[in-house]
């Protein structure tokens, strides 16, 4: 079912569709704008004073340079963000992110990520 990764219907685009149907193509397929959902491991710098996502909810980022809505699945290694004197700064999260094909683009290399204010 290849219509099922771009159909507005299905579960993971907040459908009720389950992807079941055994006649192709399918009758109730209808594309969803922001493209298919797409998986990423990546970390994010996040400033003290600033809000770390939640896990299974969009968030604004800004991957290079353009504002993008991603969701993130998981979270791993956790770590200080120092300057050069030893301060710190915030923390740098590992992260597994989501993001869509059609708003973003298919991104190819591991980016840095920045909350959007």
């Amino acid at each position: 079912m290849q219509e099922c990764a771009i159909c507005i219907k299905q579960t993971r685009h907040g459908g009720e569709c389950q992807g079941r149907h055994s006649f192709n193509p399918c009758l109730l397929f209808e594309k969803d704008p922001r493209g298919e959902l797409k998986h990423m491991d990546t970390y994010m710098k996040i400033p003290f004073g600033r809000n770390i996502p939640e896990l299974n909810k969009d968030f604004e980022a800004t991957i290079g340079g353009i504002d993008k809505t991603l969701m993130v699945l998981k979270f791993g290694k956790i770590e200080w963000e120092r300057n050069k004197k030893g301060a710190i700064l915030g923390v740098k999260i590992e992260m597994e992110i989501m993001y869509w094909t059609e708003e973003n683009g298919v991104i190819t290399k591991k980016p840095k990520l920045r909350l959007v204010k």
